[in-house]
């Protein structure tokens, strides 16, 4: 099976400084894929990278074997990315924004899908409300009902649990499971390692912009240990720091 994003010696450099090297990410349909590392590891910029939002200095982008640097629009239209404050027009309605939305990308049939992703997402009663007034966890659930309008391959989320309620967490794990069980492949940022070990499938681990760790959860945590103590020891020398005193 065709991988939905293979990711080849991705380097990035900004100011003389290298911000990541060398990144290597393979990402299969039905696949949910957990991004990661400490702050300041990449991340975000990573996955700015990989939504077309920003050059990477060196390497390779394919997306269900579209290379990304020779045909972008092609190969960003199977992509959808949503940040961690999603960026939306407050002036709209929810409805309104919905509806910019489909006509902006043109996806007619997102028409027939909107009502009952609608009623799924409990949004019915929210969408003549302004943007403007809505909370965290209201924007991210637009967010997500747009993306799933228009049906891209690869769904990019950056710290997208952040600032969710135990019950819109439930629904956020429930919705993208459902989407990537239709094929599409998901790759998400998050600190929330107790949600990643129940619920991805793979990690990528990078620390300063380089990889660390590249595996399945089933692979790494079979020793009975947990992603968190996994984390905590890859990154052992970080968490205790330099010691002081002595003789």
């Amino acid at each position: 099976m065709e991988p939905i994003l293979v990711v080849k010696q991705l380097n990035k450099v900004i100011d003389h400084k290298q911000i990541l090297q060398d990144i290597h990410v393979r990402i299969q349909p039905g696949s949910i894929t957990g991004l990661l590392g400490l702050n300041g590891a990449g991340k975000t910029t990573m996955l700015n990278i990989l939504a077309g939002l920003t050059l990477s200095t060196s390497g390779s982008i394919c997306v269900e074997g579209i290379d990304m640097t020779e045909e972008w629009v092609a190969a960003k239209s199977k992509i959808a990315y949503i940040p961690d404050n999603p960026i939306l027009y407050d002036e709209l309605s929810g409805w309104e924004y919905l509806e910019f939305y489909v006509d902006l990308f043109q996806v007619e049939e997102g028409r027939s899908r909107l009502k009952q992703s609608i009623w799924l997402m409990q949004l019915d009663f929210k969408l003549e409300d302004r943007i403007a007034v809505y909370s965290l966890g209201m924007r991210k659930k637009l967010a997500l009902l747009a993306c799933q309008l228009i049906q891209p391959k690869l769904l990019l989320l950056d710290e997208y649990f952040s600032g969710l309620d135990p019950v819109n967490l439930k629904w956020a794990k429930d919705t993208i499971r459902q989407y990537a069980d239709q094929g599409n492949g998901v790759l998400l940022s998050t600190h929330q390692l107790d949600v990643v070990e129940k619920f991805c499938d793979e990690i990528i681990l990078i620390h300063e912009g380089r990889m660390v760790e590249s595996e399945s959860l089933e692979f790494l945590l079979e020793n009975d240990i947990s992603l968190e103590d996994y984390f905590l020891q890859q990154f052992a020398c970080e968490i205790t720091g330099p010691s002081f005193g002595g003789s």
